[in-house]
């Protein structure tokens, strides 16, 4: 993409010309609920998808597109209860830049895309150039379903310039950001002056104390440490054991053992 065709973008999401905004809550819901009913049907293709670009297992991917799902139902019935509390009121904010990871390539920018588009917030989709053609399925999907192409757009792009200007723009009134911790902070002092919503990992612990289950915490660490090829930015990276537990045998065989039994190989093969 070019500078012009990032420019493009922004004001077409700004302009607004199939009146999104101004779109009332029960279509949004209506739309959105037809998006969730298309990814059912469409399950087993975004999940061949998924395991052969990123080589994710067929049942963690299986499980990434029912998390896109959950997100599709959550946010839609959310804002509805919202919307009956006589002390609360909303409405949209504008233009939503979503920025997503590589590791979580469908359900983490489906659920950004909904928070956003059920507001009524117009949204651009900033994907991992690595799973992209995943992004654009994903997006493809909204579109079938019924929402308007310039209400969400993708600009798939990876030149640093771009995404400046992308994030610098004024017509982005919030960003979604997944990703690495260092981005995020450059991301905020980027744009201070707007609403920032940023996940990012971290040094994640497990905490075995001495009542514990010993055979449920070692199936708990190896569960978060190498799931999803210990690529979830809550993956457990550090054990912290109590003295008792630091001091057993048998627990420090029990989690070697389970660890040196899994599987490592392709997702092919079944």
């Amino acid at each position: 993409y070019t500078l012009d065709e990032i420019e493009t973008i922004l004001k077409v999401a700004e302009d607004d010309p199939s009146n999104w905004q101004k779109t009332s809550l029960s279509h949004r819901c209506k739309r959105l609920a037809k998006t969730a009913a298309l990814i059912r049907k469409k399950r087993a293709n975004i999940i061949g998808l998924i395991t052969a670009i990123t080589g994710k297992s067929i049942v963690e991917s299986d499980i990434e597109v029912s998390e896109a799902i959950d997100f599709i139902e959550f946010y839609p019935r959310s804002l509805v209860k919202w919307e009956t509390e006589k002390a609360m009121k909303s409405s949209p904010m504008g233009t939503g830049l979503i920025i997503s990871p590589w590791n979580f390539p469908f359900a983490i920018p489906c659920g950004g895309i909904v928070s956003s588009l059920v507001a009524g917030n117009t949204t651009i989709l900033k994907p991992d150039p690595q799973t992209l053609l995943i992004a654009q399925q994903l997006v493809n999907i909204f579109h079938e379903a019924g929402i308007p192409k310039p209400a969400l757009q993708i600009a798939p792009i990876r030149q640093i310039k771009l995404i400046q200007h992308l994030i610098e723009s004024h017509t982005i009134k919030f960003i979604t950001f997944t990703g690495r911790y260092e981005t995020a902070q450059k991301i905020q002092k980027q744009r201070p002056d707007i609403p920032f919503y940023a996940e990012t990992g971290g040094k994640n612990t497990t905490i075995v104390t001495a009542m514990a289950d010993k055979e449920l915490a070692i199936q708990n660490i190896i569960t978060s440490a190498f799931g999803f090829a210990g690529q979830k930015c809550s993956a457990t990276s550090l054990v912290i054991l109590e003295k008792e537990v630091y001091h057993n045998p048998q627990f420090k065989t029990q989690l070697i053992n389970a660890i040196r039994t899994i599987k490592v190989g392709s997702p092919w093969d079944f």
